[in-house]
């Protein structure tokens, strides 16, 4: 059990524990503390809180339970710290792309405590909080003020995670803009400063990062060793990705088998979800899977204002739209993936994108006009 109630001892939008992956053995210790009769209140909520650390971003009710119950218990008790721990454990649990007022609502409070009881590493996650919220509702401006804050938080009181958090953020935003050199220079900032907080994340993190702007480059061909590379670091969950690349590199046969892989594999409900939904449509049209860009229209309708990865202000790729777009033109739908791309103009703008306003204004020049 140490291991896993020690793994959580300031709030991070890191999970602490190696990405796509459940400790099992340490979710069974946690359960068997919380079945215990002899235990105090507080200690239960943290032993709740920790719980839902090693559980959030999965499929599973779990970690919500272990939230609601321990905000209620925090409650009662009345004391700041406990609250906070457990506010921040909600936020966890809230959908990161379907939800955002109600994390934005988290985060306001989570913010107050922070300032009020003098708890600063709370103080700097809410406001995090706050604008990966403020991302997801098409507010790019509000999370540029929150980083701002955040990155005055993080120096003034030396916080290295947070300091490498807002380092992340900065090189999503230059990506974001088209600049790309810059958004390079700040993710390898950013991993140097997690190696040396002995992060979990630190390459794998680099190398998606790094992906994600050579898309956006139109060198998707040439990426194809580092996405191979990626995939034999970290596993089956960037195989969308390598697939993606072997089919603009014309190794056609290959993409075809190692699509199998990816598409047996669910996509995550997590932070990144749009992110490898991104790819897993762009690997969906390489290989012609229609049954799989049907379903995945359906996945992605509700967040077509998004801009992919926004809800981490860590990554980002082409607005939700533009994805929308090309599984629409693909599908044989030109006057939905017309629409789908002026969509994708507005959210690029919105955000001060030139090379993405431009390729979804390339792509509806290609959408005859009347269907």
């Amino acid at each position: 059990m140490t291991a896993a109630f020690a793994a959580w001892t300031e709030p991070t939008p890191w999970q602490t524990r190696p990405y796509g992956m459940v400790d099992d053995h340490a979710v069974a210790i946690l359960e068997r503390q919380l079945e215990r009769s002899d235990q105090d209140q507080a200690t239960r909520c943290r032993l709740l809180a920790a719980l839902v650390a090693e559980l959030a971003g999965e499929d599973d009710p779990r970690p919500a339970r272990a939230a609601a119950e321990a905000e209620a218990i925090a409650r009662r008790l009345g004391d700041p710290d406990l609250l906070a721990l457990a506010l921040t454990a909600g936020t966890m649990v809230v959908n990161y792309e379907r939800e955002p007022e109600r994390r934005a609502v988290l985060a306001a409070e989570l913010g107050s405590i922070g300032h009020e009881h003098g708890l600063p590493e709370y103080e700097w996650y809410a406001g995090y909080i706050a604008g990966t919220a403020a991302a997801v509702l098409g507010q790019p401006e509000e999370l540029r003020r929150r980083l701002r804050t955040g990155r005055r938080l993080a120096e003034e009181y030396r916080m290295a995670e947070p300091q490498a958090v807002q380092l992340c953020s900065e090189a999503m935003l230059a990506h974001v803009e088209g600049r790309f050199d810059d958004a390079r220079r700040h993710y390898a900032e950013a991993t140097g400063q997690m190696r040396r907080n002995g992060s979990l994340h630190a390459d794998g993190f680099h190398g998606l990062a790094r992906l994600t702007i050579e898309v956006s480059e139109g060198r998707t061909a040439q990426a194809e060793p580092l996405a191979r590379a990626l995939y034999e670091m970290t596993g089956p969950l960037p195989t969308d990705a390598w697939v993606v690349t072997l089919a603009a590199a014309g190794r056609a046969g290959e993409a075809r088998r190692r699509y199998q892989e990816a598409a047996a594999m669910p996509l995550r409900p997590d932070f990144f979800h749009s992110i490898f939904a991104t790819f897993r449509a762009m690997a969906v049209i390489a290989v012609g899977d229609r049954a799989a860009a049907e379903a995945l229209v359906t996945d992605l309708t509700p967040a077509a204002g998004l801009l992919a990865g926004a809800a981490s202000a860590a990554l980002a790729m082409q607005p939700v739209a533009q994805t929308l777009g090309e599984l629409s033109a693909f599908l044989g739908r030109p006057q939905q993936a017309a629409r789908h791309f002026a969509t994708a103009q507005q959210v690029a703008r919105r955000w001060n994108s030139p090379h993405w306003a431009a390729r979804a204004q390339a792509a509806a020049s290609l959408c005859p006009p009347n269907g």
